[in-house]
């Protein structure tokens, strides 16, 4: 993999003065989330070589690599594939009342359509809206994540008989559930995530047709790429029985997020080939590939890379108040060094906490993504001088912010997300240590890969 970052500062000289804004790679338009003007980073050392295991091993789930199911997913010009939901978790018996979920992607969306078969119950809770517990009751939930790895961050989405979704980001570091937090969804219309369910009591079954944006997964073209996902369903006979759950690769821990039996799923078609472009092309935010800024950023053990932000955005002027970020990676962590210079007037709205809008004020950003294309998903954290910090993954479609959303992350013990922020006030600066864990990257190798960032 690869990735993508830029860096930044606001600024006030004092609390009269306006707000002033710099950047690692600044723009023309004085917009933070031109995504484009991400700058390339590497990773220093090899990339991950796959070493040889012992693929019939398991766990308590009862799960090994080489009895996963495999499905290929086509362009839905060509077809679906399909996923049987008709074994249980727990006992692994395929007696579970069957569902299927059918999948083919488009050049701009992963198309999943559910079907379940002797539906007797319709079971729901008629007071619950989108993002309530609507696994309780009766629902076909999808898990989805980019990548061949057992995963730390996927995509859980949940469709009920009456058409309720959930949907968020999950992070679960240890892949069993045993630590975990969500990064919910809530702006359905602007990713855009639709879903249309009907039922057939007499046929005694449901459907949802389900359209999910690739953006989100921050993938341009899904051909030749390799993802891993699970398909589940809950049912009841009536309202007076037991809750069941099946699953398309059941696990013997009734457990949804035991990520190791999560299936192989293959898009199929070439993998997307590098095409001649003209990098000296720039949009109006003035950026273009072949003037990005680069840095390498070693292992914690062997020092640390720096970007600097001295640059105006707008004007592109470097005269604006020095800041950088020195930037490391761990086995588990990836290490920012944020230290801002002449500093005058330490300006923080003392009534905001943590995900308030902090940027209105003084912060330093990081602005990180996976991949060395110009990102749709990414990282957006800010931390303030008094230590209160913002973080969310940002949905940015166009990669100009004309269109976006915001799945909060608002449960930093768990990640854990930390930061530690001092102050000299006679020096005029202020730095904050800040750790984020690879896991919610969804990365567990970082050595040799290249990301987009901005500061």
């Amino acid at each position: 993999t690869e990735w993508r970052m830029n860096f930044f500062r606001t600024y006030y000289a004092d609390e009269n003065s306006d707000q002033e804004y710099g950047a690692w790679n600044p723009n023309k338009l004085i917009s933070f989330h031109q995504t484009p003007c991400f700058g390339k980073v590497q990773f220093a050392g090899k990339a991950a070589e796959i070493t040889e295991t012992d693929d019939t091993a398991t766990g308590p789930h009862g799960c090994s690599a080489d009895t996963l199911p495999s499905l290929t997913v086509p362009h839905c010009d060509n077809g679906h594939g399909t996923a049987t939901i008709n074994k249980r978790l727990g006992t692994l018996a395929s007696d579970f009342p069957e569902a299927t979920v059918d999948l083919c992607y488009t050049d701009t969306t992963l198309e999943l359509t559910f079907e379940a078969q002797r539906e007797t119950s319709y079971l729901v809770n008629k007071t619950f809206v989108n993002n309530d517990p609507l696994w309780m009751w009766s629902v076909m939930e999808a898990f989805i994540s980019t990548g061949d790895h057992d995963p730390t961050e996927y995509l859980e989405f949940e469709v009920a008989p009456n058409n309720m979704i959930w949907t968020g980001f999950i992070h679960n570091p240890n892949k069993d559930f045993s630590t975990k937090a969500t990064a919910f969804i809530d702006d359905w219309d602007t990713y855009p995530i639709t879903s249309a369910t009907t039922r057939d009591v007499d046929a005694q079954t449901w459907k949802s047709v389900v359209s999910l944006p690739l953006t989100m997964f921050n993938v341009e073209a899904p051909e030749g790429t390799e993802w891993r996902m699970n398909f589940f369903r809950t049912y009841y006979a009536d309202e007076n029985s037991d809750q069941e759950y099946g699953a398309w690769n059941p696990n013997k821990l009734i457990s949804f997020h035991q990520t190791p039996c999560f299936g192989k799923v293959q898009f199929a078609g070439k993998a997307a080939e590098i095409t001649e472009t003209d990098d000296t092309a720039t949009g109006p935010h003035g950026c273009s590939a072949d003037t990005l800024p680069s840095l390498t950023v070693p292992h914690c053990d062997n020092g640390h890379g720096t970007a600097t932000i001295n640059k105006r955005l707008g004007t592109l002027a470097s005269d604006f108040p020095e800041a950088t970020v020195d930037l490391c990676y761990t086995d588990t962590t990836l290490e920012l060094t944020f230290e801002a210079q002449r500093e005058t007037s330490y300006l923080v709205n003392k009534t905001f906490v943590n995900n308030d809008p902090l940027w209105m004020w003084s912060v330093m950003e990081a602005f990180i993504s996976t991949g060395d294309h110009d990102p749709t998903e990414y990282l957006e954290f800010e931390v303030a001088p008094n230590n209160m910090i913002w973080t969310g993954f940002i949905h940015n479609p166009n990669k100009d912010f004309s269109t976006k959303a915001t799945a909060f992350i608002d449960d930093w013990d768990t990640y854990p997300i930390t930061s530690a922020t001092t102050r000299d006030v006679d020096a005029q600066t202020w730095k904050s240590v800040v750790s984020l864990p690879l896991t919610m990257f969804n990365v567990e190798a970082p050595e040799g890969t290249e990301w987009r960032m901005n500061f």
